[in-house]
């Protein structure tokens, strides 16, 4: 079963895309924008995100703008 990816998961991902198409490397509570290197706080990124990556791999994704975060479940993985 899939659950809810809260604003509070955010700092454990490596990298978040959003619907725009724009890239920000998560350090903590900080988005790093990797075309402009402009910071944000991940707050102003987290209803924007469309997925998120640890390292390689996606951790959550999001379908449509207005839907919920939803953490993908990762087989193999405890």
């Amino acid at each position: 079963m899939n659950y809810r990816f809260g604003l509070y998961d955010l700092p454990k991902a490596t990298s978040v895309k959003t619907f725009s198409g724009n890239i920000y490397e998560i350090k903590g509570f900080i988005a790093i924008d990797q075309d402009t290197g402009e910071a944000k706080p991940i707050s102003d990124i987290y209803y924007r995100a469309k997925t998120v990556a640890y390292d390689s791999g996606v951790i959550a994704k999001r379908k449509g703008q207005d839907d919920e975060l939803i953490s993908v479940s990762r087989r193999g993985k405890p």
